[in-house]
């Protein structure tokens, strides 16, 4: 801060320069010694500071002290006063300093002697705007992938108000970036941390005022946490088709920080990226298809006098939806496997109880692998999902029907039961078949869907047209089962 009642001017360095000026003397050369005296002239003035001269000639020596005409720098004594110096003493010169404003000032002095004239540089420092950032700012132990934060609270002690810029690098972070601090006001900055991989990490947090920049050191070292599922593999027991079942597992949270989690579909991030770029180029091909079309009703357009700006309604719509794929969070989604919560928090020292949910559409074994991301963990979690789907179970009341001997072009009704043991509805058809004498049969009804638990009663008609012995295979083929129901008859 500059003092408004006036400076003192005294170089210190004078008198430990003596030597070389009485060297500079003893040589001879003028010179030398008007360097001498103008290095130890020159000097920057914070406060009150005094100023002498010293004489290191062996004669007494006449000294002119004058200045320029300033409204911020005034001699205290007269201007042009000439002063006599006797060998090896000094005198002072008092300098009165009045600033107008809280900045930098400079002047000169100058001094006369019959040999020389000497410059002296005058130069008054204003006030700096300081914000007292410390030096470093160590972040110690971080989880890794989770947001972690220091509050600094900053205090401007200069006089005057400062504008500030605040800027570093990833994975720190600071907010706010921009804002203005009163002269003598606190202000709180918050210093992040956020680094995806373990490892430590270091950095620098600038603070720009626009007349200096500070640098406080940053340090923060991410690590592991405790944290992992409670197994890596679920198994949902068998289920019906258009059914449903479930089975339960656990996150673990062993650690004293709260985690964020989300079940993903892919392993990595960079995974991730390469399908949300998949899905971007994709999206090229539609809207060269659009613009053609767009292309075709300007035209037309033209024809009738209407104008519409179809391009740039294009460019907004591709833009949009490449927003929404650059936006997915690209969490686990399948038609058959479902996780809830899909996301979520866990506190510290608890567990998170997540449901699987099964639910095939056909009757075959399914496989699929879930990525749990969790913050405290540097790799995603993989669960393995497993179910086996099932059809319509449905059976006969007799596999073989035995007709013993009948007579040719009688007729002969029989009676066997569809029995369904299933859970689920069971649409079947009867399978018809010209093999052999299977041309002789008929079967009423030929298709029908039984309930769960429930039978259907299917009449049999035979009359045989050749004589002899047979064997022949019947199939009721049974919507969403892989195997049929056979009826043997002979």
């Amino acid at each position: 801060m500059l003092d408004p009642e006036g400076i003192w001017v005294h170089p210190q360095e004078l008198c430990a320069c003596g030597s070389t000026a009485e060297s500079a003397l003893e040589k001879g050369s003028r010179r030398d010694v008007t360097r001498a005296r103008t290095s130890l002239f020159s000097f920057r003035f914070h406060k009150w500071q005094n100023n002498r001269f010293m004489s290191f000639l062996q004669l007494p020596e006449v000294v002119k002290i004058s200045m320029e005409s300033s409204p911020y720098f005034q001699l205290v004594s007269s201007n042009n006063a000439y002063r006599v110096l006797l060998p090896g003493t000094s005198a002072p010169v008092r300098i009165r300093f009045t600033p107008g404003k809280g900045k930098d000032y400079s002047h000169k002095l100058v001094c006369t002697t019959a040999r020389e004239r000497i410059v002296v540089p005058i130069r008054a420092i204003g006030a700096q705007t300081i914000l007292d950032f410390p030096d470093q700012l160590d972040f110690s132990e971080c989880p890794v992938k989770h947001s972690s934060q220091k509050t600094l609270l900053v205090r401007n002690v200069s006089n005057r108000a400062v504008h500030y810029q605040l800027s570093t690098q990833s994975p720190f972070s600071v907010v706010p970036a921009t804002g203005t601090v009163g002269a003598g006001d606190t202000m709180q900055v918050t210093v992040g941390f956020h680094a995806l991989t373990t490892g430590d990490y270091s950095g620098s947090l600038c603070c720009h005022t626009g007349e200096e920049s500070t640098h406080t050191e940053l340090h923060a070292e991410a690590v592991e946490l405790n944290i992992g599922l409670s197994t890596n593999a679920v198994a949902v027991k068998t289920t019906f088709i258009t059914m449903s079942n479930h089975q339960t597992m656990f996150i673990e949270n062993r650690s004293n920080v709260t985690a964020h989690f989300q079940w993903k579909a892919f392993p990595t991030e960079e995974g991730e990226n390469r399908e949300k770029r998949r899905q971007c180029r994709f999206l090229r091909p539609w809207s060269e298809m659009w613009q053609e079309n767009l292309t075709e009703e300007e035209k037309s357009e033209s024809e009738t006098g209407s104008c519409e700006d179809h391009t740039a309604l294009l460019s907004n719509t591709v833009l949009e939806e490449i927003a929404k794929v650059q936006q997915d969070p690209m969490l686990f989604s399948d038609d058959i496997f479902s996780i809830e919560p899909v996301e979520g928090e866990i506190g510290p020292n608890c567990l998170a109880e997540i449901k699987v949910t099964f639910k095939p559409i056909e009757a075959l074994e399914y496989r699929s692998v879930a990525y749990c991301n969790i913050s405290g963990c540097e790799s995603r979690l993989p669960l393995r999902l497993k179910g086996h789907g099932k059809g319509p179970l449905v059976g006969l009341s007799c596999h073989t029907l035995n007709l013993g001997n009948v007579s040719v072009n009688t007729p002969h009704v029989r009676e066997v039961q569809l029995i369904n043991l299933g859970a689920i509805d069971a649409p079947f058809t009867y399978i018809s078949s010209n093999a052999n004498v299977g041309f002789c049969f008929k079967f009423a009804p030929t298709e029908a869907i039984i309930a769960p638990g429930g039978t259907q009663t299917i009449q049999v008609s035979f009359s045989a047209t050749v004589v002899g012995t047979f064997e022949e295979e019947f199939q009721f083929s049974v919507a969403g089962s892989p195997r049929s129901a056979i009826l043997t008859i002979k």
